[in-house]
């Protein structure tokens, strides 16, 4: 008995400690969309030469990027909350860009795509060098790598077969429970009692495990779809924007005038 209980203690945790590395996968994973996103906008405010041409063609970068998220919340959640999406997406970008999105199979993809073929007309523009350029394509694949991971997290479940392994095992000890503390003479109200609470936690611990092996469900992506997209908005139209460097390497020149070498 001591022995089957032990063996029953390690593989509940090693299921739990595997649903929680799942959990913080997801949480990794959906914390990257928002930082990768930042960047990308970072990226396209400082190099991307704006003139009235290209000044709306960032804007609509920019869009995209705030949609990215919830596309990716839409996706990893079985495209749950479809109609709240579709009026996310009017809110967000012009009519035009919104039937395509709801019509991909996968929403951020298509933005990650919308989001290429912009950056790709500004560079051929000659609004965008090719560094530059470069660099950006490189986080736009790294924000593509984030979304098949996301989904691939999402389409990838515990094997059902260890799932029904375990709760075979769950039961089969918790049926020898009561015999095992019957052999210590113990009275029938505290073999009962033990029982109950043993059964207690050790299903308490299984659930635990099953509910965070879909761990989108229980990671807070509404919140960190809303912070990514503050993110990008900040990056765009920041509300206190820094005077231009002109400034200071004026004041810096003034400053070292006073200095003469000796």
């Amino acid at each position: 008995m001591l022995l089957f209980g032990q063996a029953i203690t390690l593989l509940l945790t090693m299921r739990t400690n595997a649903s929680l590395a799942r959990l913080a996968e997801a949480r990794a994973l959906a914390g990257r969309v928002g930082t990768t996103c930042r960047e990308i906008a970072g990226l396209l405010v400082a190099y991307v030469d704006e003139d009235r041409s290209t000044a709306p063609l960032v804007q609509l970068a920019a869009r995209h990027l705030c949609a990215v998220p919830w596309g990716i919340k839409r996706v990893v959640r079985g495209g749950a909350d479809a109609a709240r999406f579709a009026e996310l997406l009017g809110a967000l970008l012009p009519a035009a860009e919104v039937g395509p999105l709801l019509a991909a199979p996968l929403p951020p993809l298509a933005s990650v795509g919308r989001l290429r073929a912009i950056v790709q007309h500004v560079h051929g523009a000659g609004r965008l060098d090719r560094a530059a350029h470069r660099t950006i394509e490189g986080r736009l694949g790294a924000l593509n790598d984030v979304v098949g991971a996301c989904e691939r997290l999402a389409q990838s479940p515990v094997p059902p077969a260890y799932t029904r392994h375990t709760s075979r095992m769950l039961l089969i000890f918790l049926v020898l429970v009561p015999v095992g503390l019957m052999d210590l003479r113990l009275k029938v109200q505290y073999v009962a009692s033990s029982t109950l609470f043993i059964t207690y936690l050790v299903v308490g611990i299984e659930e635990v495990g099953i509910e965070l092996e879909a761990p989108f469900t229980w990671c807070p992506l509404q919140e960190l779809a809303a912070r990514a997209m503050a993110d990008v908005v900040d990056e765009v139209c920041p509300l206190h924007p820094a005077p231009p460097l002109s400034t200071f390497l004026v004041d810096a020149a003034g400053a070292s005038s006073g200095f003469h070498v000796v």
